[in-house]
């Protein structure tokens, strides 16, 4: 039986780079034999269901049929259902600050105060690499589509 995941799309669609159509996103990765393959917004948020259990194997096919469909090194997160349920389940309250989670990093600050942030540091670090960046609404948006698919 194929499972749900959540596939996050790393730097597409951003400053003009990337550009990827989401329509063309979803017939790509259904082409390639995911199913129920849906986006949300244009900053790469893919659900889909696949039988492959392997997650690295799975991260490399995703990768590699990007790579392939639009000239894009691409870089994908994956998320189970319960990871993004965990993920929502532990976030932290409070502003200005970070807090690490299951498999990612909750960084809240003060719009505000912005310009005093250290938290724009966080771009030199090399895990930055991989990372890739959700706001809250989309976060639980995401975590609600899961459900309902």
């Amino acid at each position: 039986m194929s499972a749900p995941y959540l596939a996050l799309l790393r730097g597409i669609n951003v400053g003009g780079r990337n550009r990827i159509l989401m329509a063309d996103l979803r017939a790509r990765l259904g082409a390639a034999g995911y199913e129920e393959v849906r986006t949300y917004i244009q900053s790469g948020n893919v659900l889909f269901r696949s039988d492959v259990s392997d997650r690295e194997e799975l991260r490399h096919a995703i990768e590699g049929t990007l790579a392939e469909a639009f000239d894009y090194a691409a870089t994908v997160e994956l998320r189970s259902r319960a990871e993004l349920q965990a993920t929502v389940d532990q976030a932290p309250p409070g502003i200005d600050a970070a807090w690490p989670g299951p498999g990612v990093v909750y960084i809240t600050r003060v719009v505000a105060l912005a310009s005093k942030s250290g938290l724009s540091r966080i771009a030199s670090h090399p895990a930055y690499k991989r990372m890739t960046i959700r706001n809250w609404n989309t976060t639980a948006t995401l975590l609600a589509m899961m459900d309902e698919g």
